[in-house]
């Protein structure tokens, strides 16, 4: 549906009129393509933010956030640098952010992935405290391991919208966590 809609949106944009009278066209958005060009994840910013991960769509809202799998709905509540994820009330995860490091803990607060920045990369480390990927960011994409992450030069977010150890949906609300806390931040 995702994919139609932007699809419907591109399809509007080029109807015959000129730029001043266009509709806006939904924002590229940042992408994430496999070894293959398969594009993995997308994601767009905005008010709610739409997450495509591993063929799981969601509209997610901001602040609190909130989003509908079917009939599970999963927020995330913030409290100082964490946000705890629920799913259907259940505590499922929790996001931590401190400066450059992002860490994603299980229900029970056990770590899942860290990531870290330091200058031009970002270095994925599993619960064992091994290095399980590394993003280098180049002048138009972010190289993390065989994935090209492409619309954005934020490792964190990069990292992020790649660590298949943690599921989709969680990923998704953690990239629109993060990209709503960029928002913020900007001048």
């Amino acid at each position: 549906m995702f994919r139609s809609l932007v699809g419907v949106a591109l399809v509007a944009g080029c109807s015959g009129q000129s730029t001043a009278d266009s509709p806006a066209v939904a924002p590229a958005g940042i992408e994430v393509r496999d070894a293959l060009g398969e594009v993995t994840v997308r994601v767009v910013a905005g008010r709610p933010c739409r997450a495509e991960v591993d063929g799981i769509e969601l509209q997610i809202g901001a602040e609190p956030l909130v989003t509908m799998v079917g009939n599970v709905r999963w927020a995330g509540t913030t409290d100082g640098g964490e946000t705890t994820l629920t799913r259907d009330g259940l505590r499922a995860a929790k996001i931590v952010v401190d400066g450059p490091r992002i860490n994603i803990l299980d229900d029970r607060g056990i770590p899942v992935i860290r990531l870290r920045t330091e200058g031009d990369t970002a270095t994925a480390l599993d619960a064992a405290n091994t290095t399980v990927r590394t993003a280098v960011r180049s002048a138009t994409s972010i190289a993390v391991g065989d994935q090209v992450v492409t619309g954005t030069q934020d490792l964190l977010l990069a990292a992020l919208l790649t660590a298949h150890e943690i599921g989709p949906e969680v990923r998704a609300l953690a990239a629109c966590h993060r990209m709503l806390l960029l928002q913020k931040s900007a001048p």
